[in-house]
């Protein structure tokens, strides 16, 4: 998700700059309310128990899907398939874009923009 703060949740809680991966975690969209559906080879899963969150960088926080399974066959109704709301009215002014970034790696694939995990800031 490439909006790192919710404009609405900082407003509520009344975080103008947060000082911790609490109150940013706190300001930060919650999984369920950015991916509203994940399916799997066809199969309708639930969304907070496959995908986990592991930091929140520059752009917005990260989520993986992760799966010992094989796509079963190419086509729209298999492998991975996501809705995802971009809560486009809820961005920071400083962007006019509404985005997510997917990379689709294979196993054993190593991603090095992520460096820091939550909670190691």
């Amino acid at each position: 998700n490439a909006n790192p703060h919710s404009r609405s949740r900082r407003e509520a809680l009344g975080i103008q700059a947060p000082q911790n991966d609490k109150e940013l975690l706190e300001i930060s969209t919650p999984l369920e309310d950015f991916i509203t559906d994940t399916w799997f080879n066809g199969r309708l899963l639930n969304t907070s128990q496959v995908w986990k969150s592991r930091m929140i960088q520059d752009l917005g926080r990260c989520w993986s899907f992760t799966t010992l399974e094989k796509v079963r066959r190419p086509g729209h109704d298999f492998g991975l398939k996501v809705h995802l709301d971009l809560e486009q009215d809820d961005y920071e002014l400083y962007t006019r874009f509404g985005a997510a970034f997917v990379w689709a790696l294979q196993e054993g694939s190593q991603v090095s923009v992520h460096d820091t995990p939550l909670g190691t800031k």
